[in-house]
């Protein structure tokens, strides 16, 4: 699939308007840019990007559409690590092949805009969601955080998406949570639980009566 990747804009390299006007965009001045992407209808966050990449030549039609291959390569390696740790190879490897089937794949992956960026990160921001919900740690809900900011600030159909994720946290909240943030909270407190105990059973037991010596 990468072969066919590379290769499709070596033979094909038709553009569209809206990659014209991303192309026309990256080859303005970076302040001249940024002035005309804040008028635009999407984020900003992939001009960033390309403006971050266009040491390697992004006036070159071909390379843009390689930064738009970027990002269905670190899917696979996030497929091969994090997804494979988590789940098992064969979700993995299936994972992989959907994605690489699924309809208008080379039109996404190739094309001069931000729909492939956008992917990465809503993919990378689900994956911490399932460990937010499980974990509930500090660092799941970090990269939860990150990776939907990311998201939204991409394209924002990705922010509907991220939006729907904490809907579902919230439910998670007030149906199957509750207990366990109790008893993290609980923990983290000052005074340590096994303490407390100590103090409320010490409080609740009886006084011994004191015999006045004589």
């Amino acid at each position: 699939i990468l072969f066919c990747m590379f290769i499709s804009p070596l033979t094909n390299i038709f553009i569209h308007v809206d990659e014209y006007w991303t192309y026309s965009l990256v080859n303005l001045p970076f302040m001249q840019g940024m002035t005309v992407a804040i008028h635009d209808v999407h984020p900003p966050l992939y001009y960033w990007i390309l403006y971050l990449l266009s040491p390697l030549g992004l006036g070159n039609l071909y390379l843009l559409k390689v930064v738009s291959m970027i990002p269905y390569i670190l899917i696979m390696v996030v497929s091969a690590t994090k997804i494979r740790k988590d789940y098992d190879l064969f979700t993995a490897g299936l994972f992989v092949f959907c994605i690489g089937i699924m309809s208008d794949f080379f039109v996404e992956f190739l094309t001069i805009r931000m729909y492939s960026w956008g992917l990465l990160f809503l993919i990378m921001a689900f994956l911490y969601y399932q460990e937010v919900t499980t974990k509930w740690d500090k660092r799941s809900w970090t990269l939860l955080t990150i990776f939907t900011l990311l998201s939204a600030y991409t394209q924002y159909f990705f922010a509907i998406t991220c939006g729907v994720m904490y809907l579902l946290i919230l439910y998670e909240i007030l149906t199957n949570q509750s207990d366990f943030i109790f008893r993290t909270e609980q923990k983290n407190s000052a005074l340590p639980a096994p303490k407390v105990s100590g103090v409320v059973s010490s409080y609740n037991s009886p006084k011994k009566k004191q015999i006045p010596k004589q």
